[in-house]
């Protein structure tokens, strides 16, 4: 059942990666760029694999806004833990 669950939320997070690519612009509204930086963090791994093979899928905006890059990279390491989480609970033993 676990690896079902995982399964179906890399894929709904692969599309939804593809189908919202980053734009490397930047907002004027503080909060905007707070929020697509959680959005892109948490989007790092699928769209640091899809750039792998298209080149033209950013994995992070080139913006010069403290704010993303600070949201960007707590997500981004929130999403990583969470992934390294679930693949450990999928082949963890039961005792």
């Amino acid at each position: 059942m676990k690896l079902i669950r995982l399964i179906f939320s890399i894929a709904a997070l692969f599309i939804i990666a593809y189908f919202f690519p980053i734009h490397g612009q930047s907002y004027p509204e503080i909060w905007k760029n707070i929020l697509y930086g959680v959005f892109h963090g948490i989007l790092f791994i699928p769209n640091w694999i899809i750039s792998y093979f298209d080149h033209s899928h950013l994995f992070k905006a080139s913006s010069d806004n403290v704010w993303y890059n600070i949201s960007w990279w707590l997500s981004a390491l929130v999403s990583v833990l969470n992934f390294i989480e679930n693949i450990y609970s999928l082949f963890k033993r039961k005792n």
